[in-house]
């Protein structure tokens, strides 16, 4: 797929709309934690940097997934290259964010994290699997439809 306006236009489209909506569950999520701790307020740094990780998160997930640099590659590919950048990222902008202090941080923390983060990915796995599935047997369906009517077009001659 060749690299085109509109191709740039819908990617950042993607970048948009995916900032928009992740943030602001981000930021939603965060005054309810806030709300439950008995804070009254977020700090404008934090906000700054919960943004930030978003953003950085969509670059790399509309890297990852347009047409531009891998056009041939599977989802499973795709998906995998993400993950393998994403996670590290992530982890760097939570101890930035201080939701994961380095001192208290532990084995167990990080194997739950990963846990959790090898599941998503399991998720989006079998999601795929049932959508492919899915499309195939109605192209599936369609061909023998179209095989059956192109069939009695043949007896008429």
């Amino acid at each position: 797929m060749k690299c085109t306006k509109n191709n740039i236009i819908q990617s950042l489209a993607w970048l948009r709309n995916g900032v928009c909506f992740s943030f602001s569950w981000l930021v939603l999520l965060g005054c309810g934690i806030c709300y439950l701790n008995g804070a009254k307020t977020i700090a404008v740094i934090t906000l700054l940097r919960l943004f930030l990780f978003v953003f950085g998160g969509m670059l790399l997930f509309c890297f990852w997934f347009s047409p531009f640099p891998f056009k041939r590659m599977r989802f499973f590919l795709r998906l995998t290259g993400f993950f393998v950048i994403f996670i590290p990222y992530q982890l760097f902008c939570l101890y930035m964010l201080g939701l994961f202090q380095a001192r208290e941080t532990s084995v167990v923390n990080l194997a739950v994290y990963f846990g959790i983060a090898l599941v998503f990915y399991l998720i989006c796995l079998m999601i795929d699997g049932f959508v492919l599935q899915k499309q195939g047997n109605d192209y599936t369906e369609k061909l023998m439809k179209y095989q059956q009517k192109g069939n009695c077009h043949d007896d008429q001659k």
